[in-house]
């Protein structure tokens, strides 16, 4: 996106705004977005520093939410706010701001404080219309205020399925190396082999590397105007490989630790173990992503 080319009001335009009850109400607002940016800011930026591929998907879901946003603006059939809407509006706003400072010290609740803030920004200049039109890339713009994706994501996870997928990579696990000749057995989330044990835990439950990929396949969907129900096929094959890839790498983690030692186990379950194996499962990813928008319908002769 371009900022040069954004519709930005100029100064003449924004005092005038400020004349009227809205124009102070998206200037409140502004007041929140300011306050909240930094840390936002700080959580992606640090994200991005250390490889994490939840960074990409939280920017990916602001550009398609801000895109529309723009897009909508300058649109000649865009909906006007009834005077209920606008003072629904103005409600969530004061209601966010009078909130917002006194719980800074949570993120969580700064995130959610924030969200309200826009969807009475966007409520009280287009109405309920906006958020009709745009259901998916608004819901996708709220996701993407929320810096912590992967605590987020993983908390939901945990809370409807408990230590399942854990323990289904341990199973996994088992089974392969038996299929290669190995003693093997599983307890809950234990991987046992002859010589030694590993814990399948949260960080190795492939929900780490599925979660990213589902959202980098919406984003890229969106950009490439994809219909829903390949979006879907998009995510859903994004899901599959991501955890099958992880199974693997349950198994290298497991070696490591038994055969070769902490240092190694280290090396592969820390951030330069993980991007190696993000990298093929992106690379691999790729071309089936590709393969599958340019798969071309087949005609009825």
């Amino acid at each position: 996106m371009n900022l040069s080319t954004l519709p930005l009001p100029s100064p003449k335009i924004a005092k005038q705004q400020l004349k009227t009850h809205h124009g102070r109400m998206i200037a409140v607002g502004l007041i929140v977005a300011l306050a909240y940016f930094p840390v936002w800011l700080g959580w992606v930026g640090g994200e991005l520093l250390h490889g994490s591929s939840y960074s990409f998907v939280t920017l990916g879901f602001l550009y398609l939410g801000l895109r529309d946003i723009f897009q909508y603006r300058k649109r000649t059939d865009k909906g006007t706010p009834s005077s209920d809407e606008r003072w629904l509006g103005s409600f969530l706003i004061l209601g966010a701001l009078l909130l917002f400072f006194p719980l800074r010290s949570s993120v969580s609740l700064q995130a959610l404080l924030f969200s309200v803030t826009i969807a009475g920004m966007i409520i009280g200049t287009w109405g309920f219309e906006f958020i009709h039109r745009h259901k998916l890339t608004v819901t996708l713009l709220f996701i993407s205020f929320y810096p912590n994706l992967s605590y987020l994501l993983n908390a939901i996870r945990r809370n409807l399925t408990g230590s399942a997928l854990e323990q289904s990579m341990a199973y996994l696990g088992s089974l392969v190396f038996q299929l290669f000749g190995q003693t093997s057995r599983v307890d809950g989330v234990f991987l046992f082999l002859a010589d030694g044990a590993v814990e399948v835990a949260s960080g190795c439950s492939g929900a780490d590397m599925a979660f990213p990929i589902a959202g980098m396949a919406i984003v890229l969907g969106l950009l490439f105007n994809q219909s829903m129900k390949k979006i879907f096929l998009l995510t859903f094959a994004g899901i599959a490989l991501a955890l099958v890839f992880n199974v693997p790498r349950v198994m290298l983690l497991t070696i490591a630790i038994v055969h070769w030692g902490q240092e190694s186990f280290d090396f592969w379950h820390g951030t330069w173990g993980g991007q190696i194996f993000s990298g093929i499962l992106f690379t691999v990813y790729y071309y089936l992503f590709m393969w599958i928008v340019d798969e071309k319908p087949e005609s009825n002769v």
